[in-house]
């Protein structure tokens, strides 16, 4: 249950921090923070979230890496499926949390 309450914060983080970022700087019109702020977003979105929930799930914040784990025959089909389950909530939430803001 703690791998996958990390794939959700995880997926969240990603969203939230990574192209919520993007999103801002869009609807702002603000230029000032430009290409070198959406990229210190993503930066910090993965030194945040490694150090935040590595531990949880081990800092897996892109879902290739699970998708690599089952080609390997490392991660069973079922598990696999259930941390894409929630990978997508946790990106929806985000996404509502975007939107709400």
């Amino acid at each position: 249950m703690r791998k996958i309450i990390g794939e959700l914060l995880g997926r969240f983080i990603v969203v939230l921090l990574g192209r919520g970022r993007g999103v801002f700087m869009s609807l702002s019109g603000d230029k000032r923070v430009g290409r070198v702020g959406v990229g210190i977003g993503f930066g910090v979105r993965i030194i945040g979230g490694g150090y935040g929930i590595g531990d949880m799930c081990g800092g897996d914040l892109k879902g290739g890496v699970c998708l690599g784990m089952f080609l390997e025959k490392g991660l069973w089909l079922i598990k696999l499926l259930m941390y894409r389950i929630w990978e997508s909530m946790g990106g929806i939430f985000g996404r509502f949390l975007i939107w709400c803001i």
